[in-house]
């Protein structure tokens, strides 16, 4: 999981170097067991990858960006100002700031995907 995590990163433009090791191991175990816990679970199936390296990747920079690290090569001003996901648009808008943009990126790449997966995997205890 973690070279798809690395390699989700590289493609936003950020780089993981061995001082981020503790930081992707932490963002893995804790997205993978909020997923189980909210689902009810004991294993996640391998359909859902895809959408938890995307969970992951957000909560890694939403965390780097809370502690005030560098977001290596990530160019906050080039976020995204609108996403379609199906027949879903989502317009961040023009006259937000771009940290506002970038935060609205992050929280989609969480929450929607979040969204999903609990949508899907949900299982009730009697």
């Amino acid at each position: 999981m973690i070279e798809e995590l690395t390699a989700r990163l590289a493609a936003m433009g950020y780089t993981a170097t061995e001082a981020d090791a503790w930081l992707l191991n932490f963002v893995i175990d804790k997205v993978t067991h909020e997923i189980k816990f909210s689902c009810n679970i004991s294993e996640i199936p391998i359909t859902a990858n895809k959408l938890l390296v995307d969970m992951m990747a957000g909560e890694f920079l939403r965390q780097k960006k809370a502690m005030g690290a560098s977001l290596g090569g990530i160019a906050i001003e080039a976020a995204a100002k609108s996403m379609k996901i199906g027949d879903t648009t989502i317009d961040f808008g023009s006259a937000v700031s771009p940290e506002a943009q970038f935060d609205a990126l992050i929280g989609m790449m969480i929450d929607k995907n979040r969204s999903l997966i609990v949508a899907s995997l949900r299982r009730l205890s009697w």
